[in-house]
């Protein structure tokens, strides 16, 4: 099974592409923290993780996201190799978001609420197979407690 879901801060600006197929993909690091103490800086240790999003879902994140905000991902991991400049092979490995919760949105006031709650992504828009699925919301009525 391969799932990985992740809380953090975006570490840099959000970069955009079109693929030759035409797909649109955005790429960002994801600023997550190794643990609650702080070293001896008084800064907490980090990891960067490189997320990767597609379609409609990367549209949004580009258009309501910039450095620093706070998001959670959820989705799978993906690891690709490519010869470099010099031919070397290089191997990299990303996150393929799923979906992405907005938890600090730029401005609540001009974001639409509905497009801030669990983002997911159209399977078919993640480059290839999708172990994740679309989760619909429910009415309160429905839910048993």
């Amino acid at each position: 099974m391969n799932i990985v879901a992740l809380s953090g801060r975006l570490g840099a600006e959000i970069s955009e592409h079109i693929t030759q197929s035409g797909k649109y993909v955005i790429h960002f690091p994801l600023a997550v923290r190794k643990s609650f103490k702080k070293d001896e800086k008084g800064n907490y240790p980090v990891n960067y993780f490189q997320i990767e999003v597609w379609g409609a879902l990367a549209k949004t994140c580009k258009e309501h996201l910039s450095k620093g905000q706070l998001v959670s991902v959820s989705g799978r991991l993906d690891a690709k190799s490519y010869d470099d400049k010099n031919g070397q092979k290089r191997y990299a490995t990303m996150v393929v978001a799923g979906t992405v919760d907005f938890l600090t949105p730029k401005q609540a006031s001009m974001i639409d609420a509905n497009a801030l709650n669990s983002m997911a992504a159209d399977p078919e828009e993640m480059g290839d197979e999708s172990l994740f699925r679309q989760v619909m919301s429910s009415d309160d009525d429905d839910i048993p407690f």
